[in-house]
């Protein structure tokens, strides 16, 4: 299984969180996308980085 990614930091004061860590190419789990929609919800605006 692999392992969910990351979102620990805020980046653009009152919204956005940097998600690391997660290969968008790949097909994604029902957990990580639980998990995105969770971590899109809190801050609103998520920027991916690899």
């Amino acid at each position: 299984m692999r392992r969910l990614a990351s979102c620990e930091r805020s980046v653009a004061g009152r919204i956005g969180g940097e998600v690391q860590n997660l290969k968008l190419s790949a097909s994604l789990s029902p957990e990580e996308i639980e998990h995105l929609n969770a971590v899109l919800v809190k801050h609103k605006l998520l920027f991916f980085r690899g």
